[in-house]
């Protein structure tokens, strides 16, 4: 045997097999130790890391929003605790099964939750999300003592966004939803992370930077199933700051209270200084249907609603401007030379250009007429015979001047521009050229113009103010989480040149149109003081829908009522547009709605 055994050592062969054997078990012993370095040493921070996470669970404690208060320090939004049904997707094992268990004790949508959790589990596994809030002490209770059957799942008592005040302050103020992917690059230097409710549309957005608070941290040790075993660390939150609004509350009841029912929207402000004392868009919302989690059946109702209630129309709703366009018609007439205060026109009722005739609204005709007469009477044969004598290039030019193609800078994201008809304009859109009936339209605020209600308020405060186009300010000021005052002063936008006479004119004219026996505004008279001002009444060309029901055909088809003036007229403290859509006359209908806001102003003031 021990004769084989050296026979066999002694084989070459055989030696040359070991020696193989042995470098390739070197070899693979290097591998595994080079190996054990990288995952030890080099890659140490992210199996800890990995491991942590597995571990330890970070909860965010949601940091309650700023206040918001009006101008009088009433709160327009605040917070209140709230228990809700969060959920960390990693820690979820049956979703579905989960969820239908969770389904007999909350009330919510099946797919969009289960949608709403894949996505976030491919987004931010680890992170916290809001399945639902508002929970009943009921539900909390029921969903603690089972937590076993749905890992994943959690009770969380946060503070949620609260309007008090609904409805009223809905398109002021916006409302807030929980962060996109594009919020958290927006809003990521407030400290916006996963799962955080931030501002949607209104001030709740423009103001991010001051509501938004810093986010406390509760540091837990979960099980293998992510269940809480004890909190190793906790950071409180800092509430977000104050924003104070130039807002009157009062003023916003009385809008409220003027349009219920309606369509429509008022805006007032200080025609000097561009404090807004009003903004309300009728129909509106409950804020707090975004605050709690909005459902896809409450969306899609208020998306298909006919009347639009998301629709902020004071800076998004766009209508011709009708009649109210004529005093800056009348104003740069004169101050281009086209015509004197003394230029008369005869209106017989009737106008004719090539083969149309264009009316009067008031078919016998008014007579000789002058500017003077022209406006108090809004006599449409005065103003086709001026608009064809200043021509369209120079009713374009100044109603850009007065700003009404560009917005108003007001502090309120999404604003609309309005449109101002020009031979470019048509020549673009509809491939047309200029005719001499357009003119004739566009002299009396129809055809191609289309402005919204602050966009008017803003030009005839340039009317009143002696020429200066200023930006309307909702926010007064603003105070942040760590204490640093932000105040928000109005602003010039521009200053027109203008004499100071002629818009002294047109400024007396407008109170004529209130205090004259013949006037078109008479419905808008205070006795207790001057009123100035204008009605429109704005034909509606088409219907906005096909599908309208054949009883509502007649209120869409009726003009939208318009009415703009100041107060008071000496000294103007206040501007203020109001529209109403398919209301008939503007003297009729909106004028006597002008009245009382301005009547509830200075009532607020201790004045009325």
């Amino acid at each position: 045997m021990i004769q084989r055994i050296r026979q066999f050592e002694r084989d070459p062969e055989v030696n040359r097999r070991l020696r193989v054997l042995y470098v390739a078990a070197m070899v693979i012993f290097f591998l595994l130790t080079l190996r054990l370095y990288y995952l030890q040493v080099i890659k140490y921070r992210h199996f800890y890391s990995l491991s942590e996470e597995n571990r330890v669970r970070l909860r965010p404690v949601r940091a309650p929003r700023g206040l918001i208060l009006d101008r009088n320090g009433e709160i327009l939004a605040d917070s209140k605790p709230a228990f809700q049904l969060v959920c960390t997707p990693y820690d979820v094992v049956d979703l579905e099964g989960e969820l239908r268990f969770l389904l007999e004790i909350v009330d919510m949508d099946f797919i969009e939750v289960a949608e709403k959790i894949r996505q976030a589990k491919k987004d931010n596994p680890f992170g916290s999300i809001n399945i639902a809030t508002d929970l009943t002490y009921e539900q909390v209770s029921a969903i603690e003592t089972n937590l076993e059957q749905v890992p994943g799942f959690s009770i969380s008592y946060e503070a949620r966004r609260n309007y008090p005040l609904g409805f009223l302050v809905a398109h002021a103020l916006g409302y807030v939803g929980e962060s996109s992917v594009d919020d958290l690059k927006n809003f990521k230097d407030f400290g916006v992370i996963f799962g955080d409710y931030v501002g949607k549309t209104g001030v709740e957005r423009m103001m991010e930077g001051v509501l938004h608070g810093r986010d406390g941290v509760r540091r837990l040790e979960v099980d293998a199933l992510g269940r809480e075993k004890k909190e190793l660390d906790f950071k409180n939150p800092d509430q977000g700051g104050i924003l104070y609004l130039n807002l009157d509350i009062g003023l916003q009841r009385e809008a409220a209270r003027l349009l219920e029912g309606g369509a429509g929207a008022i805006f007032g402000m200080n025609p000097k200084t561009g404090e807004v004392y009003v903004l309300y868009s009728s129909p509106s919302y409950d804020p707090n249907l975004f605050a709690r989690g909005i459902r896809v059946k409450e969306w899609n109702s208020l998306l298909n609603d006919r009347k639009k209630p998301l629709q902020n129309r004071v800076i998004q709703g766009l209508y011709a401007p009708g009649s109210t366009i004529k005093p800056i018609i009348a104003l740069f007439s004169l101050q281009e030379g086209f015509v004197s205060t003394e230029t008369e026109f005869f209106c017989p009722g009737e106008f004719k250009v090539a083969k149309s005739k264009f009316r009067c609204w008031k078919r016998g005709g008014h007579g000789d007429v002058n500017m003077w007469k022209a406006i108090v009477e809004s006599c449409d044969i005065y103003f086709y015979n001026l608009g064809l004598t200043s021509g369209i290039n120079n009713i374009s030019r100044w109603s850009m001047l007065f700003g009404l193609n560009e917005g108003t800078g007001i502090d309120l994201p999404a604003e609309k521009k309005g449109i101002v008809p020009s031979r470019a304009l048509k020549r673009e859109r509809f491939g047309e050229r200029w005719f001499h009936g357009d003119t004739v339209v566009a002299s009396i605020g129809q055809g191609y113009f289309a402005i919204t209600p602050q966009e008017l308020a803003v030009a005839y405060s340039a009317l009143v103010n002696g020429g200066k186009l200023v930006t309307p300010m909702l926010v007064r000021k603003g105070i942040t989480h760590g204490g640093e005052e932000r105040i928000h002063e109005g602003s010039v936008r521009r200053e027109l040149v203008v004499d100071q006479e002629k818009l002294t004119l047109i400024k007396d004219a407008l109170q004529a149109v209130v205090e004259d026996r013949k006037g078109t505004g008479r419905r808008a008279d205070l006795l207790e003081m001057g009123i100035g001002g204008k009605t429109g009444t704005a034909q509606v060309v088409s219907l906005p829908e096909k599908d309208i029901p054949k009883e509502e055909v007649a209120y869409y088809r009726k003009d939208h009522a318009w009415f703009v003036g100041f107060a008071p007229a000496d000294d103007p403290e206040i501007c203020v547009a109001v529209v109403v859509e398919h209301g008939g006359s503007g003297g009729e209908i909106a004028a006597p709605m002008f009245r009382s806001m301005v009547r509830k102003y200075f009532s607020l003031k201790g004045e009325g």
